[in-house]
């Protein structure tokens, strides 16, 4: 496959050598996954799931190595310096059943529009104290994984990931043996090694408080980890 082909099989886009952007993008980090003076040839935008499936077979069939570039989702074994960088920036879609208590969240969510979902629902999910980090960089790695008390650890509400293994195809994965997802995503050499492309999350009620008002009112608020 060419990387024109590549283009009319994506819903993202294609940025080559030639592309009026790839210089920006390349120097900022995006063509080298954080290192500058690399040998990236591709960087593509993704756009969702079957475009990063695409862009593994792309690299596949044409030898090429492969980097992920955004929100602590990495290509297991993949090269700083690759020929292809995958950018899943805009692998950002949330959705939250609050019947249920679950969401499915793609890693760049950012953990302050979590948050605000949640608190609308009056829910809640262990997630740092401030700011703005991306789900996939909090879920992997990204800091302390203890949320507030009583709310336990990030990693073990973790319900399932749905991956783009290292030859394209889909996986969704559960915990296994007793073990947290992360830990197993995060060994070298794993069979089914590739990218995380969205999290299922198990929620919890957030806690409430009362208020009083005159006239014997009260208004319930509620409590988020997130200030």
């Amino acid at each position: 496959m060419k990387s024109e082909q590549l283009k009319r099989r994506l819903r993202g886009s294609v940025i080559t050598a030639i592309h009026p952007s790839y210089g920006v993008m390349h120097d900022s980090g995006a063509g080298t996954n954080g290192m500058r003076g690399g040998r990236t040839t591709l960087i593509i935008r993704a756009a969702n799931s079957g475009d990063v499936s695409e862009a593994v077979r792309y690299a596949n069939e044409n030898g090429a190595t492969i980097s992920v570039r955004g929100c602590g989702c990495r290509f297991f074994d993949g090269e700083p310096n690759s020929d292809v960088v995958i950018d899943l920036a805009a692998l950002n879609a949330l959705r939250i059943d609050a019947a249920t208590q679950q969401a499915r969240v793609e890693p760049c969510v950012l953990t302050n529009q979590f948050a605000a979902s949640l608190d609308r629902r009056a829910l809640t999910f262990p997630l740092p104290g401030g700011g703005a980090v991306p789900m996939g960089d909090w879920l992997l790695g990204g800091g302390d994984m203890q949320g507030a008390a009583g709310l336990g650890f990030a990693q073990a509400s973790i319900i399932a990931v749905e991956v783009v293994q290292s030859d394209g195809s889909f996986l969704t994965m559960a915990p296994s043996g007793g073990r947290d997802l992360t830990s197993i995503l995060q060994e070298p050499g794993l069979a089914c090694g590739g990218v995380v492309t969205a999290y299922r999350l198990r929620l919890q009620a957030a806690a409430r408080s009362t208020v009083p008002w005159s006239c014997d009112r009260v208004v319930s608020t509620d409590r988020h980890l997130v200030a």
